[in-house]
């Protein structure tokens, strides 16, 4: 068992290097698209040949209505992302990804009647703070653009977590990335200049976008081989967490990211402690 926690922690770590080359390579010229369109053209690529393997597809209707959901929220929430990422550092980008967490959390409050203790209240609590943190300049709140697009993503993406879940139930991991990359790559094909874009791109970066697919693609497959063996609970808290602070300290120590150095600090810590509430208890 300690193996597999162990190995959790890289999880995550290969997630935070995933969204740290992510944001190096993102340029203002090019069109968030042209960027997405590339990850999920490589992810379905990868997830292509396993998928013929092990190909499950769901007898369910409602399944494919819940995919179809996902699909249109990751859409959404990844181009926003992008976008974000052209302007904004990903030491704080990373830090309001633990919204995320908090849109899950409720939602499964509010659809699932899951149960809301003390200690995930008090989790909330802490994430806000630490949210609220980079928010804050002198004695007031400010936002930049980037920033509250980032926030609005990440509130997209807690909303998608609660579609997958549901959608997984009837369809295994391997067949349902490959045909959900698929349905989002095939969608980008109708977006102008996306193709050459994408090629321009892939041309400058090929290393770092292959690296990048490369990494995600490790840190899913671990993610999923623990929660199959481990407490899900403990795997979820050591990838968000490992993600967080390897995203803050890559950002701040490899991409030069100096500004608010404090803060960003104080609110990564105060949503390490968020994330240990809302999953243990």
């Amino acid at each position: 068992m300690f193996i597999t926690y162990l190995l959790s922690l890289f999880s995550g770590l290969f997630y935070g290097i995933t969204e740290s080359i992510n944001k190096h390579i993102t340029e203002t010229r090019y069109s968030p698209f042209s960027y997405a369109f590339l990850q999920y053209l490589l992810n379905f690529l990868i997830f292509f040949v396993p998928a013929l393997f092990f190909l499950q597809l769901s007898p369910l209707n409602i399944a494919y209505l819940f995919m179809l959901i996902s699909v249109i929220i990751t859409f959404a929430s990844n181009a926003m992302t992008i976008k974000a990422y052209k302007t904004e550092d990903i030491s704080a980008m990373s830090i309001l990804s633990s919204v995320s967490l908090v849109t899950t959390v409720l939602l499964g409050v509010v659809v699932l009647s899951e149960r809301l203790n003390l200690p995930k209240v008090a989790g909330i609590i802490f994430i806000i703070v630490g949210i609220t943190m980079i928010f804050y300049e002198g004695k007031r709140l400010t936002a930049s653009k980037g920033l509250l697009i980032t926030l609005a993503a990440k509130i997209l993406w807690g909303f998608q977590t609660l579609f997958d879940k549901k959608a997984l139930v009837s369809f295994n991991v391997v067949t349902y990335s490959a045909v959900t990359m698929g349905i989002l790559a095939a969608i980008h094909l109708f977006i102008p200049l996306v193709q050459k874009e994408a090629r321009l791109i892939f041309n400058k970066y090929t290393a770092k976008i292959i690296l990048s697919r490369i990494s995600v693609t490790a840190g899913a497959f671990i993610y999923f081989w623990s929660i199959k063996r481990g407490n899900i609970s403990i795997v979820n808290t050591n990838v968000d967490t490992l993600f967080l602070l390897s995203s803050v300290l890559i950002g701040i120590i490899f991409l030069k990211e100096k500004k608010n150095i404090v803060k960003k600090l104080s609110g990564s810590f105060l949503c390490t402690v968020g994330i240990i509430l809302l999953n243990f208890f």
